[in-house]
Order: structure tokens, then sequence, then C-alpha cells
């Protein structure tokens, strides 16, 4: 009997000790997901962003102004998620970098739905008059 708790004991203490590393494999590969569906998010911001550039008419409507400069501050935020999230990766710190990458792709979400309904707001706005 005591054998067979030892051997539990052993088994046990071998499973938390390799956990916590295929545990960080499984967020390495998370993370490294979460970058390509991040560089998708980034395009299409890009487009959206670019699109006002384009349409600088927004800028007599000051509603719109203020969503346009909200969208400026998201893509910095955006910016900085991911350069820590590259931090993290560099480190080795997996679960960190994909949790940061995370927020990235928020900021960027955030970029790219707010983004579409201004430019439908300035539509609308523009057909008005």
């Amino acid at each position: 009997m005591k054998k067979v708790a030892w051997t539990l004991f052993f088994i046990i203490g071998v499973m938390l000790f390799i956990a916590p590393f295929s545990h960080a494999e499984d967020y390495k590969a998370k993370y490294e997901r979460q970058l390509i569906v991040n560089r998708g998010m980034a395009a299409t911001d890009a487009m959206i962003l670019i699109w006002f550039k384009k349409h600088q008419d927004y800028k007599k409507y000051p509603s719109i102004v203020d969503k346009v400069k909200y969208l400026y501050s998201e893509l910095q935020k955006a910016k900085e998620a991911h350069q820590k999230a590259k931090e993290s990766a560099k480190q080795g710190l997996w679960k960190r970098a994909y949790g940061w990458a995370q927020k990235e792709w928020e900021h960027l979400n955030n970029i790219a739905v707010k983004g579409k309904k201004a430019q439908d707001n300035l539509k609308e706005l523009e057909s008005e008059k």
C-alpha cells in the first residue's frame, strides 16, 4: 500500500510540475493565432482611418470629430498593447503575451465597430443637407 501511495504521489508531483509547461505551450499557440486575427483587424481599421483622412469634411461636425479622435486614441492603445505583447513573448511569458494580444484585439475591434458607425453617422449628416 505504501508503494502505491508513493507512486501516486510521484505521478501527481510530476503532473503538477509538467502541467505549467504544457499550459505555456497552449498559450504560445493561442498567442500566435491571436496575432493572425489582429493583423486582419488592423487592415480593416487602416481602411476606416484612411477613409476619414480622405473625407476631411467630417471636421464640420463636432460629434464626428470627437468620434474620430476616439478612434485614434484606441489606435494608440492598440499599439501599446501590441508592444507589451511582443515584449512578453520575447521573455517567453506566453500567458501574458496572449492577454496583451487579446487587449490589442479589443482596441482594434472598437476602431472597426465605432469607426463604421462614425462613417454611417457622417453619411447621414451629409445627406440631411
